[in-house]
């Protein structure tokens, strides 16, 4: 095995391979040792020559798909492959490994090697998800992501003054704003007090 590495190596310095993805190469195979089976050493230097990553993933069911991709392509653009060939929502699910939803906007590189196993295509609901995004977030970016998704529903009820009254439900803290995002009724009650206030604004002047 040591010297069928050596020979991959080799082959691949003189294909011009850059020196980092040679240590990479390198170190993956050490780590592997005599346990790596002749097919993970076929998709690491599928992966290095080529640039592409296999990426599996699996349904709780059992239903199981792959697709290739760079080691670049983002968390987002590789579920949506992904849930294409599995024909279901790209919107319901995410990708997680480990018990761990993977952040959208990442490099699938980051979480994926060639000798990976499958990754675990969950079910989330929107609220959840959005939970899981404020979670790695700063609490400006929280703000915004909270105030993207409400909005739109602030604007189905009140269009001519969806901007202000927006701002003042931001203020609230962010487990009670996803309480009003999960419940129509919590949110419209909380629309019509701040339309309340604004009139009364108005009336002051």
């Amino acid at each position: 095995m040591a010297d069928l590495n050596s020979m991959l190596l080799q082959h691949l310095a003189s294909a011009g391979l850059g020196r980092q993805v040679l240590e990479d190469v390198d170190t993956a195979l050490r780590a592997a040792g005599k346990s790596m089976a002749t097919s993970d050493l076929t998709k690491v230097y599928d992966c290095a020559m080529q640039g592409q990553l296999r990426v599996r993933a699996c349904l709780l069911s059992g239903r199981e798909c792959s697709v290739s991709v760079s080691p670049w392509t983002t968390v987002a653009e590789t579920k949506a492959m992904l849930t294409s060939e599995l024909d279901i929502q790209n919107n319901d699910y995410s990708l997680a490994s480990e018990g761990q939803v993977l952040p959208g906007d990442q490099a699938i590189g980051r979480y994926v090697s060639p000798t990976s196993g499958p990754l675990a295509l969950v079910f989330l609901d929107p609220i959840a998800m959005l939970a899981n995004e404020l979670d790695s977030a700063s609490p400006p970016r929280q703000k915004q992501l909270i105030g993207e998704r409400l909005f739109p529903k602030v604007f189905q009820a009140q269009p001519t003054v969806a901007g202000k009254i927006t701002g003042m439900l931001l203020e609230l803290d962010n487990h009670e704003l996803l309480s009003l995002l999960a419940s129509d009724l919590e949110l419209q009650s909380r629309i019509d007090e701040a339309v309340a206030v604004l009139q009364g604004l108005r009336v002051g002047r």
